[in-house]
């Protein structure tokens, strides 16, 4: 939303709470819409800060908006974050163990593995489209749906599973690298400089458990089932359930 745009509408929500004629909680009501449309967005923060400051009656209102805006964060960063490192390191290090698994040489591995991170490496080439095209809200949901699918893919027992793995690992790395970019722009622009910085050492944690996770918990998770069923081809897709 233009600034411009942002301060006509606010100006609006302000004139309708102080020249309310009806009764106290209509006003009230009229505060609460005002501090909930400067909440979303850095830029209508500091619009609510600076009139918080012109007008005390506000105040009770932004500390209430304000607790909910930090109990939602401490919900979605963490998860979207651990979503964002799990895929990421599924791709790039699992699959080194998996193709090692079906007696993959190391040079074919290596080739397969370098191809993998190319989305990666690129993908400050289409950030810009990403927030052309929709919204962050909307390419962090849509990108989630499209990795569940593809990890729905890599647990299809096919026989020509290394061609359709590479595939599912391929589609799931653009998507992931996509998610990357419009979480990262998400938490930017959804949170003031004070938030961004009390949540980066949260994001980063649970980014790195994803890591534990994906490169320890999983993996063992695949081994135990290759010794229960004697297919490593079958223990990966039932491991990518």
């Amino acid at each position: 939303m233009k600034k411009g745009s942002a301060q006509k509408k606010l100006c609006f929500f302000i004139k309708r709470a102080l020249f309310s004629t009806k009764q106290s909680q209509n006003r009230a009501d009229n505060f609460g819409t005002i501090v909930h449309f400067c909440s979303n967005g850095s830029e209508n923060q500091n619009l609510l800060i600076t009139l918080s400051k012109k007008m005390p009656t506000m105040n009770k209102y932004i500390h209430r908006s304000d607790k909910g805006l930090w109990l939602q964060a401490m919900l979605w960063i963490p998860t979207l974050y651990f979503a964002s490192g799990l895929p990421y390191h599924a791709i790039t290090s699992i699959s080194d163990i998996m193709y090692k698994d079906m007696g993959i040489d190391n040079a074919t591995i290596a080739l397969y593995t370098s191809i993998l991170l190319i989305p990666w490496t690129i993908k400050p080439l289409w950030s810009p489209f990403v927030e052309m095209i929709s919204t962050r809200r909307k390419w962090t949901l849509y990108s989630q749906i499209a990795l569940a699918a593809c990890f729905v893919a890599l647990s299809i027992p096919a026989s020509g599973f290394l061609t359709l793995t590479l595939c599912a690992f391929m589609i799931g790395a653009f998507v992931s690298s996509t998610h990357d970019i419009a979480l990262d722009g998400f938490y930017i622009l959804g949170l003031t400089q004070e938030k961004q910085s009390f949540f980066s050492g949260i994001r980063n944690t649970f980014y790195r458990i994803a890591t534990v996770f994906s490169s320890g918990i999983l993996v063992m998770l695949a081994n135990r089932l290759a010794n229960n069923f004697g297919d490593n081809r079958l223990a990966w897709s039932a491991t990518f359930i």
